[in-house]
């Protein structure tokens, strides 16, 4: 009896270790989870310049997508939460990007609806928020045509940019907006 349970506890304790692995993405400073709110984990791109970092992104078959971007932009020892002004201007930066991006013709419309703060729950941390309404212009990779919706959240953790990118069909919203709220919540309790 006694070998029996040599042989079945290291096997026991291999299997569960792999199966915490499988349930959380791999990065150096957070335990993002395979699953966030009810959008499981695609894929991690790596940016070549170490000052970008990488992102993580994650989707369901209703076209609600997320990204997660973790990085420095070159700029150390950067204050934690969303009152410092490389956050602000960073946050800047976003509404900029998406006219740059409506210039050189990928998207048209582009309008800002809201901006603000959000906290989360239950972790307490506080993002700046926007929200924006596009339409994306029509190339190879472009599934849906129609009015989108993007949400921007954005803060410093652990003096990293989190960037939260979330988008969704304009005719989803009411339908996902309770997930996105989920979404970020779930994050939030990640960068713990």
């Amino acid at each position: 009896m006694k070998s029996t349970r040599s042989f079945f506890l290291p096997l026991l304790l291999a299997w569960i270790t792999s199966l915490a692995m499988a349930q959380s993405v791999a990065t150096d400073e957070f335990n993002f989870s395979q699953i966030i709110g009810n959008l499981e984990f695609l894929e991690r791109t790596d940016y070549p310049e170490k000052e970008l970092g990488y992102s993580l992104r994650y989707e369901n078959d209703k076209l609600l997508k997320a990204d997660i971007y973790v990085y420095d932009n070159g700029q150390p020892n950067m204050k934690d939460g969303i009152a410092s002004p490389e956050v602000k201007a960073e946050m800047a930066s976003v509404a900029s990007g998406l006219h740059t991006m409506e210039e050189m013709g990928k998207y048209e419309g582009v309008k800002e609806l809201k901006q603000g703060e959000k906290v989360t729950k239950p972790s307490g941390l506080k993002f700046l928020w926007s929200r924006h309404s596009l339409r994306q212009i029509g190339g190879s990779e472009v599934i849906y045509l129609g009015k989108r919706i993007s949400d921007t959240f954005l803060m410093v953790r652990k003096g990293k940019f989190i960037k939260i990118r979330i988008t969704t069909k304009e005719s989803d919203l009411a339908e996902h907006d309770k997930e996105i709220e989920r979404f970020v919540n779930q994050v939030g309790s990640c960068l713990l």
